[in-house]
């Protein structure tokens, strides 16, 4: 907990937090640009968004797809950028073992991510199913069950999102390369978010994927202790 602090001290916060609050207004336009879809074309595809039922899915995975990406940023800043040249031999002098080093930083952008993710997929849909009493867009209602799956959705996809962030971050750093930290959880959001569309908000399809995630982000945080603690920096 205390190199948590002092990673939170050391990297200026202040930018996430805003990326945080300009996501959470975007969101809360698009769940009601995807709520209006089905209104404004008629297309079958459009009408995925039509009930509660895949709206809350799809827009979790979007919502996942972003914050993922913006875990991603933040591990170009706490670990990629950190682990290269003479930053490293700083690190490193630290009296303290570089694995505890490495996971403070793992944990420090992980809680953050899931945290603001988890307060924006939420907080949204409070907002949205509070305006649907008075003005209603979807042809649904706001049931038990619908309050059911966002709950295990709230804690399905915050899940997958650190974990496809710590494979991107993996990547990255085998290929010493912020651009591969990136794309590659741009690539992996976006897989979960074909999937989700492809089988109409399965929530069975959501779990699987975030069980494979999670066992590859722990793969990978394994990868990257045994790299750290054999690193030679000159």
């Amino acid at each position: 907990m205390n190199l948590m602090r002092l990673e939170f001290r050391k990297v200026p916060m202040k930018a996430y937090i805003m990326a945080s609050l300009i996501i959470w207004i975007s969101m809360l336009g698009f769940i009601y640009l995807f709520a209006y879809a089905p209104r404004i074309d008629p297309d079958p595809d459009m009408q995925v968004f039509a009930g509660y039922d895949n709206l809350v899915v799809l827009f979790g995975a979007f919502n996942m797809a972003v914050f993922c990406t913006m875990a991603s940023v933040m591990y170009t800043k706490f670990i990629i950028n950190e682990y290269g040249g003479k930053r490293a031999v700083l690190l490193f002098s630290y009296p303290v073992s570089r694995s505890k080093v490495l996971l403070a930083k793992i944990y420090s952008v992980s809680l953050f991510a899931i945290t603001s993710m988890l307060a924006t997929y939420l907080s949204i849909l409070v907002i949205f199913s509070m305006t649907e009493r008075f003005f209603p867009i979807v042809n649904d209602e706001f049931t038990l069950a619908i309050l059911v799956k966002v709950i295990k959705l709230a804690g399905i996809f915050p899940i997958t999102a650190a974990a496809i962030s710590i494979i991107s971050v993996g990547i990255g750093f085998i290929k010493k390369s912020v651009p591969a930290t990136i794309l590659s959880a741009i690539l992996l959001s976006s897989l979960l978010c074909n999937i989700m569309m492809n089988t109409l908000g399965s929530e069975s399809s959501a779990l699987v994927f975030a069980g494979m995630s999670c066992l590859s982000g722990i793969a990978v945080i394994f990868l990257l202790l045994k790299n750290i603690n054999t690193m030679e920096v000159n």
